[in-house]
């Protein structure tokens, strides 16, 4: 509810106030996949860690072809030119949805802990300007506010979805590392996508070099403490 009153609240197109919103998200996620993400997939050097990184890279390649479909929106793109008036993009949301259900499953594998709470905090702050550019881009393109609603609404539930099919199928709470190896490169993808994208003027950059810190110190000092 919060995204959809902000989607509200800005410009449809992406300003200075957007770009920050994403790259303070950007900077937390990776973060979160550095500090938690990273050190859980590989710590107890189990006969099979040796093939984790093959699972990161192949999280970092899944969330590529995603994006053939979803556009970008994950970091904060908008190609309303290409998509036409008042017709639902469903290549675009089935890719997003997807995503949402990809990111989450870990949660549902791995079960309460520290690494968890994290991890639900990263795709929280993720998915804020996600929403934000969603709705944006859905009445853009004039589909209807009821719709537009419903379609967040929909987003926000393959959360929920990734969560509990990963606690609730046998096979998927036997892969906790790799669903997470999964995840973690697609945090690395969207994370580095979002900050290294070159933005315009000195100053801008200086703002937006802070909000990487802070974003960074929060992720640290919040990982200690949990």
């Amino acid at each position: 509810m919060a995204a959809l009153l902000t989607a509200h609240l800005l410009p449809l197109k992406r300003d200075t106030t957007m770009r920050l919103v994403l790259t303070f998200s950007g900077a937390y996620l990776l973060a979160v996949a550095v500090l938690d993400l990273l050190p859980m997939v590989y710590h107890g050097g189990g006969e099979h860690h040796h093939n984790i990184g093959l699972w990161v890279m192949g999280g970092y390649l899944l969330q590529l072809l995603l994006e053939l479909f979803s556009g970008g929106v994950e970091h904060g793109h908008q190609h309303i030119h290409d998509l036409p008036k008042k017709k639902m993009p469903t290549a675009l949301l089935v890719a997003l949805f997807l995503h949402a259900i990809l990111e989450c499953t870990p949660i549902g594998a791995m079960g309460a802990g520290a690494t968890a709470t994290s991890l639900t905090v990263a795709i929280a702050l993720h998915s804020f300007p996600i929403t934000i550019v969603l709705y944006s881009l859905l009445r853009s393109i004039q589909v209807s506010q009821a719709r537009s609603i419903a379609l967040i609404v929909l987003f926000g539930g393959m959360h929920v979805l990734g969560v509990v099919l990963a606690g609730s199928l046998g096979f998927l709470r036997g892969a906790e590392h790799e669903l997470t190896a999964i995840t973690l490169g697609v945090f690395l993808h969207v994370s580095t996508t979002i900050l290294f994208e070159s933005s315009k003027g000195h100053a801008f950059n200086l703002i937006k070099f802070a909000s990487i810190v802070a974003a960074f110190a929060l992720a640290y000092f919040g990982h200690e403490l949990i």
